[in-house]
């Protein structure tokens, strides 16, 4: 909620959203689009810094948070919801959780890292562009 309203109520997230789409477009209408870039790798770091505080009671440090499982199903995720879709991707990572831990309480958790990387490879070749990933009206 708290990246929701960055992104979407404030002249930062406007800036970023400029930024993002057209560098030089930003530039001219009077953005710094050097600070954009940096104040948005800024809060990114912020949110992974506090993931991985969240995460690292569960997992512990190991070289498994940065690329192992978490790194596949997170990525699993992003896919599953559209790349370029922020919604989509929370909503791909609640559909992915469900569905593994679903297919753990009727299957096996043995399978439960496979059902994932199983269901990334499906996304990629069925719809590479995500299934939550709605189009926009344009007005």
């Amino acid at each position: 909620m708290i990246i929701y309203f960055i992104l979407n109520k404030t002249l930062i997230g406007k800036s970023f959203r400029a930024a993002a789409q057209n560098r030089e477009a930003a530039a001219l209408m009077g953005i710094d689009v050097k600070v954009t870039t940096s104040l948005s790798f800024i809060l990114a770091t912020v949110v992974v810094g506090i993931a991985g505080i969240l995460l690292a009671p569960i997992y512990f440090v190991s070289l498994e948070l940065g690329g192992g499982s978490i790194g596949v199903k997170g990525f699993a995720s992003a896919v599953l919801g559209g790349l370029t879709n922020p919604y989509g991707t929370i909503l791909g990572g609640i559909s992915l959780g469900l569905l593994e831990n679903f297919s753990t309480l009727y299957i096996s958790s043995t399978y439960r890292d496979i059902i994932s990387f199983s269901v990334l490879v499906a996304v990629l070749i069925l719809k590479p562009s995500g299934i939550f990933n709605w189009k926009r009206k344009k007005i």
